[in-house]
């Protein structure tokens, strides 16, 4: 190595020194050698005599306090960078390789079943699925309608069942749609690929093809293609699995619950309620999705011919069912804001709630109120009153320290008796046997609430 190299690694190993110490350790060095070459060295031999260049290097650094090991840190670190970007070159490699071999496999079946997949046909695959996009929107449009004529319909109908069968009447028409979209689907693409029936008539005449004939060659091909499934196989037992786990397990569910409601309603009318309408209109709903499954099961798995006559009959039960209970509800008698019997009698309630001061909230029942001014009252008192229907609930209130802001608070809630619920339902039975309806949420309300506090703790309550 010559001076001038010696000195041009030496100054690129000791970059991460100032450039002034740099030139400084530069020149002593420099001062060093020119001493030894007026003694008598040679070039070459003064530039031995200071060693190794990796040694000399690790000495400078290490006399100013930094890691000898630096310059090779990044060395390892830029190397280890090349080799990751090396990797991660070939893993492309490897994928793109494996997805063209997908393709080429994926081609080959599509030809074996009649079918190649050039770009018309992907043109077609993907003008077709705008098209299904397009009509499943414009699908959705009767279904939004008639869902909305049955909601509409429902809230005629009291307190709680109208909730009840406005969330029963949603599901209902959201499977059907999705049941409808569905068949649209496999409407538009049914033609992009070879049916199942024809590929047992290839593989039918392939084997009379063999027993004809007497080479080899044919004989190997037949086996082969005996031995594999195409792709078209392949997917179509994935759409089957699909179709059964999201089509017709919902399905199923929805038939089974609709059997128990039918049997339900069938039950109250044996009992006098006069529910022949919502009989009717349920037993359609049943029959129409029941031979909805068998069309999908049909055409899923059996490749029978479809039958649409059920559907007929099931329109025909929905429409008359859904008049008749039309006709019901307009008939039923609802009295807003009444209670179905006057025998029922309001009990007082009256309580001392103690320790109020500025900082404490009342809530009770939810309910604005009004505080009057009784001076026989002490500071701090507050005295509650209302009426309630003891039958039904039991008033009762807590107080507590809340833990936002560490404001005191009291507050009043009803405890609902279990029996109640089941005179409820017996009431509403014998009500709607008559075809009236009352309003059922006045028996949990209550009347004629008062709150007293003298003139200091009036100011208190809020």
């Amino acid at each position: 190595m010559n001076k001038e190299k010696f000195f041009k690694e030496l100054e690129k190993r000791l970059q991460i020194l100032s450039e002034e110490e740099r030139m400084d350790i530069i020149n002593e060095y420099k001062d060093t050698l020119r001493e030894k070459v007026k003694h008598g060295r040679s070039e070459k031999e003064a530039i031995e005599d200071f060693g190794s260049m990796d040694e000399l290097v690790k000495n400078i650094l290490s006399a100013y306090k930094i890691n000898p090991e630096y310059g090779k840190e990044k060395e390892e670190e830029a190397i280890s960078f090349k080799n990751v970007g090396n990797s991660l070159n070939q893993w492309i490699k490897k994928c793109s390789v494996a997805v063209s071999n997908w393709f080429q496999e994926l081609n080959e079946d599509f030809k074996e079943n009649g079918q190649e997949l050039t770009i018309e046909f992907i043109t077609e695959l993907v003008i077709k699925g705008i098209l299904t996009l397009f009509v499943l929107a414009l699908a959705t449009i009767p279904f939004s309608i008639l869902r909305g004529l049955g909601t509409n319909i429902l809230e005629m109908m009291f307190f709680p069942i109208h909730m009840v069968l406005n969330v029963i009447w949603s599901f209902l028409v959201g499977i059907l749609y999705f049941c409808v979209a569905i068949l649209i689907v496999i409407a538009m693409y049914k033609d992009c690929f070879p049916h199942h029936k024809e590929d047992k008539k290839e593989k039918t005449k392939e084997k009379s093809k063999t027993k004809q004939s007497v080479t080899k060659e044919e004989t190997k091909q037949v086996k082969k293609n005996k031995s594999g499934r195409g792709f078209s196989e392949v997917l179509m037992i994935l759409v089957r699995v699909w179709i059964v786990l999201v089509v017709l397990v919902p399905l199923w569910c929805t038939v089974f619950g609709l059997s128990i409601l039918l049997a339900v309603l069938i039950y109250y009318t044996c009992i006098g309620v006069p529910l022949l309408g919502p009989d009717l209109l349920f037993a359609g709903l049943l029959l129409g999705f029941s031979h909805l499954i068998k069309i999908i099961q049909d055409v899923t798995f059996h490749h029978k011919r479809l039958v649409f006559y059920p559907f007929i009959i099931s329109i025909i039960f929905v429409v008359i069912g859904g008049l008749l209970t039309f006709d019901l509800a307009m008939n039923i008698e609802f009295h807003d804001n009444q209670l179905p019997t006057s025998e029922l009698q309001l009990k007082d309630y009256k309580t001392k709630v103690e320790n109020i001061n500025e900082e404490t909230n009342f809530y009770i029942f939810d309910h604005e109120f009004d505080v009057m001014e009784d001076n026989s009252l002490k500071d701090g008192e507050v005295v509650v009153s209302f009426k309630y229907y003891h039958n039904y609930v039991t008033p009762y209130y807590r107080q507590y320290q809340a833990t936002v802001d560490d404001e005191n608070a009291v507050e009043f809630d009803m405890d609902y008796q279990g029996h109640s619920v089941k005179k409820i339902y017996h009431q509403v039975l014998k009500d709607l046997k008559d075809k009236k309806i009352y309003d059922y949420d006045l028996l949990y309300e209550i009347e004629d609430l008062k709150v007293y506090a003298n003139k200091k703790t009036k100011g208190f309550v809020k």
